[in-house]
């Protein structure tokens, strides 16, 4: 095969770091940009670095929109599963209380669906 490159271990060793600047400069990004919630922020930067496109973001409890914990997101099916997928395989594993494929009424409509992540709150882990 003349004129194909043979593939490395360098090459994959590039595009890690490829990817772990991308993750680095989106949270900076992403912290730089919003006024987030310390409660929630690790979980929120977990689901972002997976790629996964969030658009609300809360801690929870006395005070916040949400009694509990909550990460809301765009996604149709399968994106539900893989916000899923990256959190349980993240130090926040055991946090997860609720997955939702929901519907917003805006103007008396059904919006969306969007899905919405509900975590427990940090004291009953």
């Amino acid at each position: 095969m003349k004129g194909k490159k043979k593939k490395s271990i360098h090459d994959g060793d590039w595009i890690v770091l490829q990817c772990a600047r991308q993750i680095e400069e989106l949270t900076a990004a992403l912290e730089a940009d919003r006024d987030l919630d310390e409660g929630i922020k690790d979980r929120l930067l977990v689901l972002v670095a997976a790629g996964i496109e969030t658009y609300e973001s809360c801690e929870g409890g006395p005070g916040h929109p949400y009694a509990e914990p909550t990460i809301r997101f765009f996604g149709e099916r399968p994106e539900g599963f893989r916000a899923l997928a990256a959190i349980l395989q993240s130090e926040h594993r055991n946090s997860v209380r609720a997955l939702h494929r929901m519907w917003q009424i805006i103007d008396g409509e059904p919006t969306g669906p969007d899905w919405e992540m509900v975590f427990y709150m940090p004291e009953a882990l």
